[in-house]
């Protein structure tokens, strides 16, 4: 990035004390004063040097356009071709180039023409930042118009951020996971549609920013990607089993008896292919939420039981049914508190234990509210 000549602080050789230039201009060490940014302006059919910046509803189109076939030598300085500048300097004295594949905006910071916000909005800046060769330009009263198109006996300015314009629509059906845009930038004449990938390891799953629907999504601009399955979803107040996730044998507890003895739900379904209340559990390969048929997770533990927390778990643990411990009932002197759960087979919490409270002492009866009253022992 070439710097041109700086002057800091400025005084401009007429005055007595340093001021800041105004807006669109320089401090030119050459003249000793503020001049105006050259601009470039599309008349007759030619781009010509002006120091005016063409507005149109207050919005200003002011910067620099430097064909190669032309040897600009006006003004203070003679840029090189294909060349823009802004200010970089609180005092208007640095001007700087702007940087391939961007361009200055009205408050002179640089924007480039490639950002995140577009590829969401699915636009490509066509023709955009110095150095394009057929840029687009701004007619009063008449929007834009690529140079080449532009009409004769005009005075039109350039449009330094080019012309926002839709990306190439991708094949969001047929067969396979479609295909995503994977050139969807600037100055790409719209991108390049690519098929996505639609396979993975075993055990794998595929992934897409897009959920349920990835590369099928009409403004898809990155392929599907390969993830690996975790074996575990993991919080810190319960552990729970992942179903379904690629082509992987499911190990957890015995439905058909409701204990932690280990068996195993294959891909291809079977007995232990249910949760506790029956629901046919799923096996898919995707990345559309991977609930097809049924729950996506199961208790880690089955009902009645509790996560032990002398267990160490991370996403990718083998399932041992050593960590699953039976809940305890309440003693024969106890009873239930009112809001009592049964386990649930995920928790670190035995919730049937510590929901336990003593009975009524004897002499005392249990009120509605739940708290004891002492008997009357006489008539009265």
């Amino acid at each position: 990035m070439t710097i041109l000549p700086v002057a800091t602080p400025s005084r401009p050789a007429d005055v007595l004390e340093c001021e800041k230039c105004a807006h669109g201009s320089y401090f030119s060490t050459s003249f000793t004063q503020c001049v105006p940014i050259p601009r470039a302006q599309y008349t007759n059919q030619q781009l010509l040097w002006t120091t005016a910046p063409v507005c149109e509803n207050e919005a200003c189109y002011d910067f620099v356009w430097n064909p190669a076939v032309l040897d600009w030598g006006a003004g203070p300085f003679s840029p090189g071709p294909y060349t823009e500048y802004y200010l970089q300097a609180e005092d208007n004295t640095m001007l700087l180039e702007v940087p391939s594949r961007a361009y200055a905006d009205n408050a002179d910071a640089v924007v480039f023409c490639d950002n995140a916000d577009l590829q969401i909005a699915y636009k490509y800046r066509d023709n955009c930042g110095p150095g394009v060769d057929n840029p687009w330009l701004l007619q009063p009263g008449a929007g834009a118009v690529e140079m080449a198109m532009a009409p004769a006996g005009l005075t039109l300015a350039a449009i330094r951020g080019g012309r926002l314009l839709e990306c190439i629509a991708c094949d969001s059906g047929g067969s396979g996971e479609g295909a995503y845009n994977s050139n969807c930038v600037a100055n790409s004449n719209g991108g390049i549609c690519s098929w996505c990938g639609s396979t993975c390891a075993a055990s794998q799953y595929l992934w897409h920013p897009y959920a349920r629907v990835g590369c099928r999504h009409p403004r898809a601009v990155t392929d599907t990607k390969c993830e690996p399955c975790d074996v575990l979803d993991i919080s810190e107040s319960d552990v729970r089993l992942v179903v379904g996730c690629g082509y992987t044998t499911l190990f957890r507890w015995d439905v058909l008896s409701g204990t932690p003895s280990p068996t195993s739900c294959a891909y291809t379904g079977g007995a232990q292919c249910q949760d506790s209340e029956g629901r046919l559990l799923h096996c898919s390969n995707n990345y559309r939420g991977r609930v097809l048929m049924g729950p996506a997770y199961l208790p880690y533990c089955p009902l009645n039981h509790y996560v032990s927390d002398a267990c160490l778990f991370t996403p990718s643990s083998v399932w041992d049914g050593s960590c699953c411990k039976a809940c305890a009932q309440c003693a024969a002197n106890q009873k239930k508190v009112t809001g009592w759960l049964p386990c649930s087979g995920m928790t670190y919490t035995d919730t049937e234990k510590s929901m336990c409270t003593d009975l009524c002492s004897t002499g005392f009866y249990q009120t509605a509210d739940l708290t004891c009253q002492q008997c009357n022992l006489a008539c009265r």
